[in-house]
């Protein structure tokens, strides 16, 4: 993927705004994926966009997705791919367009093959009969972000399957994948039966980021007395767990925007502060709603 002709894209300088261009290259030296991709993505978003900001981009996502957020992989590679499209409509070289477009395009293909597989082995109404326990867990990731409710389907199946702990987590996810499909009245007693578990048992404490998921859904249709005494609940949860609350970063910013929602401003300027502490870059749109938790006096 990085011949020459991609090698010399990703040298400096890029002309990126204030001291971007220090900043990137430390991210990059350093393979933050995650702080590259905060930066890159609001100067793409900016109406000077220039197709080495893009190609940058799709690099800094792709390596992502292919050696952290592997579950990520076929959104990374979509995304990548209508980032290059617009790098080479703005007049990128294509011999520096040309590897990294491949290398995706040949990931996507054995992605979306798998996923054709599994997908193709459901049965009328998504019946999984057909498939084995670990391909209808993996079956029901694929489908979660693009059709949540037929994940959500999919992860129940799995948890008549299992029992004890597994079968709880498959609940959760499958309640998590229901907020997500908007049917939160629906996934409102599953979050509750899920949230209930005793998650420092065996088999539970290793999937403490599953908890802090069903614990953020909640808090998101929680106000007043109710959410105060959920949020003390899920904070010594994160305690006994040794995974402060929230600590996901997607978790962290769903909370953040709550918190404002609701008026809370002790536990969005908490909740800022962890975000501050715990990231190198920040996105304008959580730079204003932090700069917003600042400002909430109550």
């Amino acid at each position: 993927m990085t011949s020459s002709a991609m090698q010399s894209v990703l040298n400096p300088p890029w002309g990126l705004p204030g001291e971007g261009d220090a900043r990137l290259l430390g991210y990059l030296r350093d393979d933050d994926w995650a702080s590259a991709q905060t930066l890159l993505r609001d100067a793409v978003d900016a109406p000077e966009a220039k197709a080495v900001w893009l190609l940058l981009l799709a690099y800094a996502r792709f390596r992502d997705a292919t050696e952290v957020m592997v579950d990520e992989l076929p959104e990374a590679c979509r995304e990548c791919l209508a980032w290059l499209d617009r790098a080479a409509a703005l007049g990128a070289p294509m011999a520096g367009v040309a590897p990294l477009r491949d290398a995706v395009e040949r990931a996507l293909d054995d992605v979306s093959r798998e996923e054709l597989r599994l997908t193709g082995k459901l049965g009328p109404g998504d019946d999984a009969a057909a498939l084995s326990d670990d391909e209808l867990e993996a079956c029901a990731f694929v489908l979660w972000r693009g059709a949540p409710a037929r994940a959500a389907h999919l992860f129940e199946q799995l948890a008549a399957r299992r029992t004890g702990p597994k079968a709880v987590v498959a609940r959760a996810r499958g309640a998590l994948c229901l907020v997500e499909a908007g049917r939160r009245a629906e996934a409102q007693p599953l979050l509750e039966a899920a949230f209930a578990q005793d998650w420092t048992q065996a088999g539970l404490s290793s999937e403490r980021l599953v908890l802090e998921s069903v614990e953020t859904a909640l808090l998101e249709g929680a106000e007043g007395d109710d959410f105060t005494a959920l949020w003390r609940l899920a904070e010594a949860r994160g305690q006994a767990l040794d995974f402060p609350f929230p600590t996901a970063w997607p978790n962290q910013e769903r909370l953040l925007r709550r918190c404002l929602a609701v008026g809370d401003g002790p536990k969005a300027r908490a909740v800022a502060q962890r975000i501050e502490d715990a990231r190198h870059e920040l996105s304008r749109a959580l730079t204003d709603a932090i700069s917003q938790a600042r400002r909430q006096r109550v």
